[in-house]
């Protein structure tokens, strides 16, 4: 067994009747190619042996032979075993359909990813990459927009991870770290699990973190980018108001309405919610919390979109006139 599949060897070359198999794990979201079962069907050759779940009997890899094996009135197939779970199952039909045959689509491969993550939340993002087809910053952005969804499942990346030969090693401790304090520091009431989640780390990383305290920025500071906090949110606010590629689109114009409230955001947060009567705190809270959660929904899809176009957008100072 190969340390980056950690899947059950096949076993020997079978011949099995077609009425004992059945498919289901297959990691297409469009379902059959007709097309390519009827061309299939046309071939007088044997087909290559299918990929076989044990001793559930389901295809893991060759649905599309087995529907023209049926088509052309083969009365058997061959087939190879895999005693394997669901879970490695899947695993086994990505890989297997991502190398060959007619190929997952990107869509197809990240929702693939995802079902990954939940299903081996500890593995590293490249060694999924590489099951996947996809690049670690896409895997990456992937694991980010699954965010708090990922705590339903009762695990955590930790703060280390297993690669492609099978070894844990750390996450970036200092990133992750300061990671974590940027986001307690704009979500203080958030619990150890959301910001755990967040950040990728276990829950008794954001404890310490939060009992050593965020450090303070110092006063007068220039605003600056970090690795952790990316750049300062007035230059990208200024950045967008002025990009003609969206003051002249509809669609960049209600854009730029949504985000105009930020600067009143950032300037004074406390004066808005003082004006709030006490009655309606709670239900201000809730839509607070709600329009945060648009947010990060919205940041998240951001992300993948960098990730598939490789876009590193410019962070200098902003020279336009907004």
């Amino acid at each position: 067994m190969s340390a980056d599949e950690t899947v059950p060897e096949g076993g020997p070359t079978l011949r099995v009747r077609l009425d004992s198999l059945s498919d289901g794990l297959s990691a297409r979201l469009t379902g059959h190619d007709e097309q390519m079962v009827r061309l299939l069907a046309e071939q007088e050759e044997a087909f290559p042996p299918l990929m076989v779940q044990w001793p559930s009997r389901r295809v893991i890899d060759g649905a599309h032979r087995l529907r023209a094996a049926r088509l052309r009135g083969d009365v058997s197939i061959a087939v190879r075993y895999y005693e394997c779970d669901n879970a490695e199952a899947f695993i086994l039909a990505v890989r297997a359909n991502v190398r060959h045959g007619i190929p997952l689509s990107l869509r197809e491969r990240k929702v693939a990813a995802a079902r990954i993550i939940r299903l081996r939340i500890q593995w590293s993002n490249s060694r999924i990459a590489k099951i996947t087809g996809l690049s670690d910053k896409t895997v990456a952005a992937v694991r980010v927009g699954l965010g708090d969804t990922l705590g339903e499942i009762g695990g955590y990346p930790y703060d280390g991870r297993i690669g492609l030969d099978g070894r844990v090693r750390p996450v970036d401790a200092p990133a992750r770290r300061l990671e974590v304090a940027r986001l307690i520091a704009q979500n203080p009431g958030a619990s150890l699990r959301a910001i755990a989640t967040l950040a990728g780390v276990s829950p008794e990383t954001v404890r310490a973190v939060r009992r050593a305290g965020t450090p303070a920025e110092p006063s007068g500071a220039e605003p600056r980018e970090s690795k952790a906090s990316g750049p300062d949110p007035r230059l990208c606010h200024r950045r967008l108001v002025a990009d003609p590629a969206l003051r002249f689109t509809d669609r960049g114009r209600l854009l730029l309405r949504v985000l105009g409230s930020y600067p009143l955001l950032e300037q004074q947060p406390e004066t808005l919610v003082e004006c709030v009567p006490v009655h309606d705190l709670t239900l201000f809270r809730h839509l607070a919390l709600a329009a945060s959660e648009r947010w990060q929904a919205l940041a998240s899809q951001a992300a993948l979109r960098e990730a598939e176009s490789g876009a590193d957008a410019a962070t200098g100072e902003d020279t336009s006139a907004a």
